[in-house]
């Protein structure tokens, strides 16, 4: 996707399990944060698989305002749920 085609904005815009699908992940959040309200919020959920994500994780702390990171554990599975705003 080059361009992302987007009409309104939002308070929350969540990613589930989708920005390590991307080409250029953060290339998605700065377009989608043109239509984050003020106050508005990312969250993002990533299933925690060794370190395979930590580069988007480091891209988005760099982008973005943290907020908030917690790791969700569900038996085997872990997943790390971070909130961001944008700077």
């Amino acid at each position: 996707i080059n361009k992302l085609q987007v009409e309104g904005s939002f308070d929350i815009i969540i990613f589930n399990e989708s920005l390590y699908y991307l080409n250029d992940p953060l290339m998605c959040v700065r377009q989608l944060s043109a239509h984050l309200n003020s106050g508005g919020v990312f969250i993002v959920s990533m299933h925690k698989v060794g370190t395979e994500r930590d580069w988007i994780w480091a891209a988005l702390d760099e982008a973005l305002e943290l907020k908030d990171r917690t790791d969700v554990i569900n038996g085997p599975n872990t997943w790390t749920l971070g909130v961001y705003k944008v700077k």
